[in-house]
């Protein structure tokens, strides 16, 4: 799965800036899968996969995905967004 990945700081200050993709990390927590007594299959996935990205004026910010179950509401694919340097030197 693909998203538009944009500086959350600069588009709040209405500028626009290039993206540097500087590494991720993924929990490795165990997952269940199984089908319920009407036979619809799910996963319960907990993992999260966190990536962190550098824009060219200089603000730091990590995107953490996560998994959701295609049968009920377990889980989030939604992205969550934190900044991390939101005045750079």
């Amino acid at each position: 799965m693909y998203y538009k990945i944009i500086c959350p700081v600069c588009k709040r200050e209405g500028r626009k800036s290039k993206v540097y993709d500087k590494g991720c990390s993924s929990t490795m927590l165990g997952s269940e899968s199984y089908c319920d007594e009407e036979g619809e299959f799910h996963k319960h996935n907990p993992n999260k996969i966190r990536t962190m990205y550098r824009c060219d004026n200089g603000h730091v910010f990590e995107v953490i995905f996560g998994f959701k179950c295609p049968s009920c509401d377990f889980g989030s694919e939604d992205p969550v967004f934190n900044i991390l340097v939101d005045k750079p030197d």
